[in-house]
C-alpha cells in the first residue's frame, strides 16, 4: 500500500477516513478518475494538485479490485 501517495491528496485523505468498506465502489472511483482527467485537459487546476489526485485514485482502484482496505 502506497499510504504516502493517499496522504498527498484530498481524495486519499477522504478515503482512508472510510469506515464503511463498500463505499466508494469501483465504478464510481472510475467515474471520478474519468472527471479528474478532464479537469486535467480543461487546464482550469494546477496540475500538480491533478497529478496528485489521480495517483491517490488510481491507488484506491486498486486496493478496490484486490478487495484490500488500507
Amino acid at each position: 500500500m502506497r499510504r504516502d501517495i493517499l496522504l498527498n491528496s484530498m481524495t486519499g485523505r477522504d478515503f482512508l477516513r472510510l469506515k464503511k468498506p463498500t463505499d466508494p465502489n469501483t465504478d464510481e472511483m472510475l467515474d471520478w478518475r474519468i472527471r479528474l482527467t478532464q479537469m486535467k485537459n480543461e487546464k482550469k487546476y494546477p496540475s500538480d494538485w491533478l497529478d496528485a489526485e489521480i495517483a491517490a485514485t488510481d491507488e484506491i482502484i486498486g486496493f478496490l479490485n484486490e478487495g484490500l482496505r488500507p
